[in-house]
């Protein structure tokens, strides 16, 4: 939980008694959240309209990495399926993806022309979706921060964000202000285009495009000419 008393706490369910407290040290409490394998908790903290996120060890207390500064507040964190990724957004317009074994970033930033409200992970853990104040969401590569379509165009703030079970829909929640208390006046179902075209057909075309190909020791080699003719 977030504490007034600048600092987060960690309980027992069962018994609703503290099992720890994790001291802020820098700034006012502002968000925390467990990975989904138990092991890791992020928190993120603000100071003067800058804000810090740090990664602990939810067995000892103690910090798994240096802090990971950011630009502006943060406003949301989110675990990869597998805890070994971090996305962050913030009121700079960008998210970031991060790694949760060193908090050094994975992606470059995701950007946006406004605030990000929000972010989430795919359930495969390969994309990442953003919302925004400038009334767009967006899906992208979760590695290589390349968007993966074109944004999807909202009459709101886009405050909430999330993936179908499947990866093939994306669910959004708009509000008509900044103002957290307006929120959730219209949600939108986003089907997401899907790969139609077979490995084979896909891996064809890259070598077209670029002009190389795996060989069967998993290595680039230039694509013969009369293959790609043929393709």
């Amino acid at each position: 939980t977030v504490c007034r008393d600048r600092c987060f706490r960690i309980w027992e369910i069962a018994t609703g008694r503290p099992l720890m407290v994790l001291p802020v040290t820098n700034g006012l409490p502002l968000l925390v959240q467990f990975s989904p394998d138990g092991h890791t908790i992020a928190t993120a903290t603000s100071q003067w309209g800058a804000g810090e996120v740090v990664l602990w060890n939810s067995e000892s207390g103690h910090p798994i990495a240096p802090p990971i500064a950011h630009r502006s507040t943060v406003s949301a964190l989110a675990f990869n399926p597998s805890s070994q990724l971090l996305v962050t957004a913030g009121d700079d317009g960008s998210a970031r993806v991060w790694s949760t074994k060193d908090g050094q970033p994975v992606s470059p930033p995701l950007n946006h022309r406004w605030d990000v409200f929000c972010a989430d992970f795919s359930a495969d853990g390969r994309m990442v979706v953003t919302g925004s104040g400038d009334h767009t969401a967006r899906v992208w590569d979760a590695i290589t921060g390349e968007p993966l379509g074109p944004p999807f165009y909202h009459n709101g703030y886009v405050h909430r964000v999330s993936f179908s079970p499947d990866d093939h829909q994306i669910l959004t929640g708009l509000a008509q202000s900044v103002n957290i208390a307006e929120l959730e006046k219209t949600a939108h179902l986003w089907f997401l285009p899907t790969e139609q075209r077979s490995v084979e057909e896909l891996r064809a075309l890259a070598e077209v495009l670029s002009s190389q190909r795996i060989d069967s020791t998993s290595s680039l080699v230039p694509a013969e000419a009369g293959n790609l003719a043929r393709i």
